[in-house]
């Protein structure tokens, strides 16, 4: 799911303007899309976001979105100076108007469930468009979920 999420954030952010970077030293907004089925997956996510904090030169807006954000919101917000934005997967087009709000200094979050939210009409931006992926569900715990591969955590990097 991770995956698809990526590709979905990315086509959103692109579609405001943001530009796709490898570079962290350059980083205006850094996205980190996780995921908290497999075990051991939030220690990785908390300390990667510790990483990006001791890496940056400048302080770029960090947000974290999916699943994880969703179920940890509250505590991803309480370490001051770790995460900017949370967004659970139903609120990645809100993702422009989040950035804003952190951009001004405040904390944004938007963990809002949907039933409608679809992104059927967001074109995803591929990775590789010559890819072959498939998405098979796979039920974990009674939820069904999309899985492509195993990764926990996918990182984005954006500059306005």
């Amino acid at each position: 799911m991770n995956v698809n999420d990526m590709e979905v954030v990315r086509s959103i952010l692109k579609s405001n303007d943001y530009i796709e970077t490898d570079d962290l030293l350059a980083a205006d907004v850094v996205v980190l899309i996780t995921c908290s089925i497999r075990e051991g997956a939030e220690v990785k996510v908390w300390r990667e976001l510790k990483r990006i904090k001791h890496v940056a030169r400048r302080k770029p807006i960090v947000g974290v979105l999916g699943c994880m954000a969703e179920r940890v919101r509250h505590g991803l917000l309480a370490k001051k100076g770790l995460v900017d934005v949370v967004a659970g997967p139903d609120a990645y087009r809100d993702l422009p108007r989040l950035l804003a709000v952190a951009r001004v200094g405040s904390s944004a979050i938007n963990v809002q469930l949907s039933v409608e939210e679809t992104y059927a009409d967001v074109r995803p931006v591929r990775v590789d468009e010559d890819a072959k992926t498939a998405f098979v569900l796979v039920e974990v715990s009674n939820f069904l979920l999309l899985s492509a591969r195993k990764d926990f955590l996918l990182l984005v990097i954006f500059r306005k």
